[in-house]
């Protein structure tokens, strides 16, 4: 009878150390996947954030572009057409 309840006792100590040894696997499946979600959306974010930054930069350089092409045209203006009177002195 004592080697049955040993049997016993070991069988269940088997089973608990299984079940417990599952739930570990099952939690810790389910913070990898918590994990990749994670990745996941924090990449989407930074792909977010890089197209806001990269228009910020298209935004700024077409102004300073723009600015640079209007202080050109205004220093290679042409001379305004001389009177007849200035020519005859």
């Amino acid at each position: 009878m004592e080697m049955f309840g040993v049997l016993v006792l070991g069988l269940a100590a088997g089973w608990a150390a299984r079940a417990g040894v599952d739930s570990k696997r099952d939690a810790a499946v389910r913070v990898l996947a918590a994990a990749y979600a994670l990745r996941d959306r924090t990449l989407r974010r930074v792909a977010v954030e890089r197209e806001n930054i990269e228009d910020l930069l298209a935004e700024a350089r077409s102004v300073y572009d723009g600015r640079r092409a209007r202080s050109a045209a205004s220093a290679v203006r042409p001379e305004a057409p001389s009177r007849a009177s200035d020519r005859a002195a």
